[in-house]
């Protein structure tokens, strides 16, 4: 392979600390290091900021062009930057799912990680979903056609979401429909900060006691990843490619992780 092929892409790894670094060092000008600017003259860590520039400029990561380093490919780099902000939980759990996959007379399973918990919060910092565009396509349709024969204000009601995680839809919901009164539950503490309803262990159960929660009349709306149970459906599908490593290594084993354990995992 030839040194111009080596530098097109992007590398394997990008963390998300570097693409933040070198965010901000997009317009340093070349002389940064020859005692001619004092920008980072002053930074203890000099040395290796140089030599970490260094290295991103050999590979093709960030160029020089013009007397200025900047990013080639800019989405790209910002995709495997938020990829990497999970590299941590994968690392935390492979303790643990190198145990209970050893494990040959029962299906066993753990809770989410820590670094698990910590990403469920701090995700949006790259990568979040522009909410509103979202509501727009997946909630509002729901919530229009519900009302569209009952003489009810799509804008003025009560709605619950269950499962609510930190809040993050909670919070955009209340933002779209101000003057309705939006709660936001879930079953424990920790599930405030991640859990969904395919890592639970028994969502039939859930599911099932929506009814005793609901004004009559009332409807729940339920998203999931769309990943097909058939494998065959999945391959080349980029929501499976997305989904399935985190299902491997949280989802599944934490919808094991108590009794009655039924496993859904995401696929």
């Amino acid at each position: 392979m030839n040194n111009e092929n080596q530098q097109e892409g992007c590398p394997p790894i990008i963390t998300n600390k570097s693409f933040k670094v070198a965010r901000h060092l997009e317009q340093i000008p070349k002389n940064i290091f020859d005692g001619q600017s004092t920008k980072l003259a002053k930074l203890s860590c000099k040395l290796y900021v140089e030599e970490w520039l260094i290295c991103i400029t050999a590979k093709g990561i960030v160029k020089i062009d013009d007397e200025k380093y900047y990013f080639p490919n800019k989405k790209q780099i910002r995709e495997a930057a938020f990829i990497s902000t999970m590299l941590p939980i994968f690392a935390e759990c492979f303790p643990n799912l190198e145990k209970v996959m050893k494990n040959k007379t029962e299906n066993k399973g753990y809770t989410f990680s820590q670094k698990a918990l910590e990403w469920e919060g701090q995700y949006k910092e790259l990568f979040s979903f522009n909410d509103s565009i979202w509501l727009e396509r997946n909630v509002k349709p729901v919530i229009n056609a519900y009302f569209k024969d009952k003489k009810i204000n799509t804008e003025t009601f009560n709605m619950l979401d269950f499962g609510c995680g930190y809040g993050k839809l909670a919070f955009s919901l209340a933002k779209t429909y101000g003057d309705s009164l939006i709660w936001g539950v879930d079953i424990d503490e920790a599930a405030f900060h991640a859990y969904v309803l395919h890592d639970l262990p028994d969502p039939n159960t859930i599911m099932a006691n929506f009814r005793t929660i609901l004004k009559p009349g009332g409807f729940f709306i339920a998203f999931d990843p769309p990943v097909y149970s058939g494998h065959m459906k999945n391959v080349g599908y980029n929501d499976a490619i997305e989904c399935m490593p985190y299902s491997v290594f949280t989802c599944l084993p934490n919808s094991m992780s108590e009794k009655p354990a039924i496993g859904h995992g995401i696929g």
